[in-house]
């Protein structure tokens, strides 16, 4: 959908943890090949 759309670099993040007023959060991004 997105390399319809137009876009070369797509990125997938996710998100662990509580919150910041909760406790600590881990976030990551990955961006691959395409092919």
């Amino acid at each position: 959908m997105a390399r319809k759309a137009g876009y070369t670099v797509i990125a997938g993040l996710d998100e662990a943890g509580r919150g910041p007023l909760a406790g600590p959060v881990v976030a990551a991004a990955v961006i691959l090949p395409g092919e």
